[in-house]
Parts: structure tokens; sequence; C-alpha cells
């Protein structure tokens, strides 16, 4: 099981494992973050702009550029692993922060709904990549032990050389192998 240690600490060590070329080799990740950061930025201008000429509400149109910024954050997180989780990090906390500003400043809390789903956000994301990295390691484990199988039920623990098992399965391999291509082999049985 993965071992718990503080939030400080697991993004300390997560953003160290970052390089620069994995994201900039990555085109679609570039996209969506693109995608965000004008979505971010439309949202903080729809405080100030007037959308009166749609038949929506403002409040309507925040709202769903929230979803789509939501739905984008968990995309980033699941598609991507890594990468996607500090890339959709870095965004939320991007959009936390600018509606914390967006209420203080216009001492409203209309961008309060919002506030809250970018919160329940960041704690899914880190649910999710905390559910993917013990997903990782079982997989890992699981070949581990795979392998230990392999071993055991083809080898012999105190020789370490081929067992029984070991050599009927080659000797099925070479008849199969001589019927179809025509290879000859001799076996040579002491008793």
């Amino acid at each position: 099981m993965m071992t718990k240690q503080s939030l400080n600490n697991f993004l300390k060590d997560e953003i160290k494992k970052i390089k620069i070329s994995d994201y900039i080799n990555n085109k679609i990740l570039i996209l969506f973050n693109i995608f965000y950061i004008f979505s971010a930025v439309f949202l903080i201008l729809s405080n100030s702009a007037n959308l009166s000429s749609l038949n929506f509400s403002a409040a309507t149109i925040r709202g769903i550029i929230v979803q789509l910024q939501i739905i984008l954050l968990l995309s980033l997180t699941i598609k991507y692993a890594l990468k996607g989780f500090v890339s959709a990090l870095i965004l939320n906390v991007f959009s936390i922060f600018s509606v914390l500003t967006l209420m203080i400043v216009g001492s409203s809390i209309s961008f309060l709904p919002a506030l809250i789903a970018y919160l329940t956000v960041l704690i899914i994301l880190y649910l999710i990549f905390v559910y993917q990295q013990e997903i990782s390691l079982k997989i890992n484990q699981l070949k581990k032990e795979k392998k230990k199988l392999h071993y055991m039920a083809y080898y012999d623990n105190l020789t370490e050389i081929a067992n029984r098992e070991m050599l009927i399965e080659r000797l099925d391999y070479l008849s199969s192998m001589s019927e179809a291509e025509k290879i000859n082999y001799k076996l040579i049985f002491i008793d």
C-alpha cells in the first residue's frame, strides 16, 4: 500500500519529477491547457462584460464555463496521469485564486458556487491521482509475482536448473517447429 505523506512533501516530490520536454512534446496536453486558460480568462472577464445580448444570464454562462473546465481538469488527470495531474493542479489553483480575487474585489458572493466546485475538484483530482498510483503499484506487484510464479513453475528451487515442465514445454515447441519448418532434432534420454 502507498505510504501516507503530507500534501506538501507529496507535491515537492512530484514537481521534482517534472520534465518540461514531456509537456512540450505533447500537443494535446498543451491544447487542453490553452483552452482552459482561455476559458478562465473569459470567466474572469464575464463579470465585467455585457452579456445581455445572449439569451442566457451571466450566471448561467459562468456555470457552463466552470463545468467545462471541471470536465477538462478531470480528463487531464485521468488521461495523462502525472503530467495531467500536475497540469490540472496548477490550472485549478489558478482558478481558485482568480475566483477568490473576483469575490474580494467585487465584494460579491456570486462566484461562490464556482469556488466550491473548484475546491471539490481539487479533492477529486488528488483522489484520482492517488488511486492511479495505487493501481500502478499493484500492477507492478502482480508482474513481479507472475515472474516469480513462472520461475517456480519451470525451475528447480534448489539447483536453479530447468525442471521437467520446462523440458516438456521446449520439446512441444520443437515438435511444432519441426512440423512447420522441417527442423530436425534429436533427443537423448538417459535413465
